[in-house]
């Protein structure tokens, strides 16, 4: 028996889907599989495939520490 699936939807632009739609298509990659990787790089666990960008990236957690400071 298979591990049960949870898939959830988010909602997005036209044209971002349109654009997400046309990489993919260009490069022989699912959306799933693209939205999946950027996601899993914003967050700094990896993906499937490497990440080609250069540089360091900001974790989520430092991006909200401005919340803490700017309350207008």
């Amino acid at each position: 028996m298979s591990k049960k699936q949870s898939r959830r939807s988010v909602s997005i632009r036209g044209s971002t889907y349109d654009q997400i739609r046309t990489y993919c298509e260009r490069n022989e990659v699912s959306m799933s599989e693209f939205v999946e990787d950027r996601i899993a790089a914003f967050f700094g666990n990896g993906g499937s495939k490497e990440d080609d960008e250069p540089g360091e990236r900001i974790k989520p957690d430092k991006l909200f520490d401005a919340a803490r400071i700017f309350t207008f």
